[in-house]
């Protein structure tokens, strides 16, 4: 049996906890990630390479963009975390290729 090609593959979104709503990047959001990044940037420095340096909204709305192809590609998941209603952003989460061992 020939394996199934990531492109065709389902991945359900939203998905929705009693408290959350999880989701694909969406264009548009590059704003609000990137103030709750600069907000948290002490924080999330030790741990997260990508925290060197406050990103611009610019810079962020760009990486929405290429997450969400990503995403509909099926070649990397990056999602953001929202209350249930969707109007707090409050994280991101996402499976992600090791792309060394690619």
């Amino acid at each position: 049996m020939a394996a199934a090609k990531p492109i065709l593959l389902d991945f359900p979104v939203p998905i929705y906890t009693p408290r959350l709503q999880i989701r694909p990047r969406h264009a548009g959001e590059g704003p609000v990630i990137a103030k709750a990044v600069r907000e948290s940037l002490e924080i999330l420095q030790p741990w997260m390479p990508f925290a060197k340096a406050p990103p611009t909204d610019e810079a962020m709305e760009e990486h929405c963009r290429r997450a969400l192809s990503e995403f509909i590609a099926r070649t990397n998941f990056t999602l953001s975390i929202y209350d249930r209603e969707g109007k707090h952003f409050l994280g991101s989460t996402g499976l992600h290729r090791d792309r060394q061992s690619v």
